[in-house]
């Protein structure tokens, strides 16, 4: 079995974990803080980043609320975009700290042998 290691247990090493682990491989993300917390605020997911959510079976819509975007010129004024369907302008709003919900700190996502690692709290280990 190939093991990954992943600098970074924010969304998207936690992402790129749960990837990896349903690819079949032994996955370790290595966290320095302590704990995961929300960093930031709002992040607006548009429908490619919610279609690789929904292959890793993680329900962002049940957190999220959908938005559009429209664009705007200097006098707001809104533009003509006929080269763009009504999809491309919606996009779902998630708050971070909701997001983290999918990634439990004491849940283990993979397992190795008899030991169990979790993706979602692990220190970084120095050599």
């Amino acid at each position: 079995m190939t093991r990954t290691i992943i600098a970074g247990g924010g969304i998207v090493g936690l992402t790129a974990g749960r990837a990896l682990l349903r690819a079949g491989m032994e996955v370790i993300v290595a966290e320095k803080a302590d704990a995961i917390r929300a960093a930031g605020a709002t992040l607006g997911l548009w429908a490619n980043a919610v279609r690789v959510f929904d292959d890793l079976d993680v329900d962002v819509r049940s957190v999220g609320r959908e938005a559009e975007m429209y664009f705007h010129g200097t006098s707001g004024q809104l533009l003509e975009t006929p080269e763009f369907g009504a999809e491309v302008h919606r996009y779902l709003l998630a708050h971070r700290a909701s997001l983290k919900t999918f990634w439990p700190s004491q849940s283990a996502m993979t397992t190795s042998g008899s030991r169990r690692r979790s993706l979602a709290s692990r220190r970084t280990r120095t050599a």
